[in-house]
């Protein structure tokens, strides 16, 4: 598979703090898992998560407003900034152009021709967690190459969560859920059980959000 040579992208150090601090994330964790394929950072792992910590930290407390926490965030991002554009810079060298490897790391690409793959990979770098504002849960992982499009479901701790094709079924108890991505507007479903009435539900999303969610003219039974 013949491969035009990409880069780092730098946008991320234009980009605002609270993008930093999500992608830092990321890329701390990405660092953390592939340590064997980088055997001389330009600064030690412990430097880079707590340049990454004290970031998040001061951009919380700088919501408030408060002109001396606003100053402090500013700080943190001065040092942040510097730590990850050598790291950006290091990933370049190792990666020689490889723009999966770059994502790999949690860093975004510049743009390329390459030939795609017929299906994307697991998810790297993949964490969630409360934020620190009421009801929310911050998702995030590690770009990919042949991705458009993500799907995230949050489920009860009790919920099992299985895949049949391109259809995941969520089980709560006796009953079932059924996601199905598609980057097209008609699609087949498979897997569903046989002479249970269902309702349908969609939306179309693309990558400036998700649009409101409706509700098919009819209920579907599979025969």
């Amino acid at each position: 598979m013949s491969k035009l040579k990409v880069q780092v992208s730098l946008d991320l150090f234009s980009s605002p703090v609270a993008n930093k601090v999500k992608k830092g994330k990321i890329i701390v964790l990405a660092v953390t898992t592939q340590a064997t394929k980088l055997k001389n950072l330009p600064d030690p792992l412990l430097t880079l998560s707590d340049a990454q910590s004290n970031l998040d930290s001061t951009f919380h407390l700088a919501e408030s407003g408060d002109h001396a926490a606003i100053a402090a965030m500013h700080t943190s991002e001065k040092v942040w900034d510097g730590l990850f554009r050598r790291l950006a810079g290091y990933v370049n060298s190792v990666a020689n152009g490889d723009k999966e490897f770059i994502l790999l790391m949690g860093f975004d690409a510049t743009a390329a021709e390459t030939v795609p793959l017929a299906t994307t990979e697991t998810l790297r770098a993949f964490y969630s967690e409360a934020s620190k504002t009421i009801g929310n849960i911050d998702i995030a992982s590690a770009p990919q190459h042949l991705s458009e499009s993500y799907l995230f479901a949050i489920t009860p701790p009790d919920a099992v969560v299985s895949q049949n094709g391109n259809t995941i079924i969520i089980t709560i108890g006796l009953k079932k859920i059924y996601l199905v991505p598609n980057t097209h507007h008609n699609v087949v479903v498979t897997g569903l059980p046989s002479g249970e009435e269902l309702c349908v539900y969609g939306a179309a999303f693309n990558n400036k959000g998700t649009g409101p969610v409706s509700k098919s003219n009819e209920n579907a039974k599979p025969k």
